[in-house]
């Protein structure tokens, strides 16, 4: 009976968190991950591999085309259809060595 309303209002606070989906603090791996960087590196060589295949596809269409434009106004007869061969097909080439030959199609997972 002694005791003050500062003394009772100190140790309200009583909940206890039985849901802990949303802890982000823990120290327990349950994902079974354990090697978190090669996880990143890998999304992230995923993401680089699409700029790098846009990059050569704009590049190589955009100034292929433009060659092709180019030297069918101001060249000689038959040069734009020789530029088209070489500038697309060498950009259809660049694709396939560093984006698709490097993939392993015959592992099974």
């Amino acid at each position: 009976m002694g005791q003050s309303n500062g003394d009772r209002d100190m140790d309200t606070d009583t909940t206890v968190d039985l849901d802990d989906s949303a802890d982000t603090g823990s120290d327990i791996d349950t994902t079974g991950d354990t090697d978190s960087e090669t996880t990143t590196d890998e999304s992230g060589g995923l993401s680089r591999m699409f700029v790098v295949g846009g990059a050569i596809a704009a590049i190589g269409i955009v100034m292929s085309g433009l060659m092709v434009y180019l030297l069918d106004r101001i060249g000689p007869p038959g040069s734009g259809e020789l530029m088209w061969i070489f500038g697309y097909g060498l950009t259809i080439f660049a694709l396939w060595y560093l984006l698709l030959r490097p993939i392993d199609f015959s592992s099974r997972y």
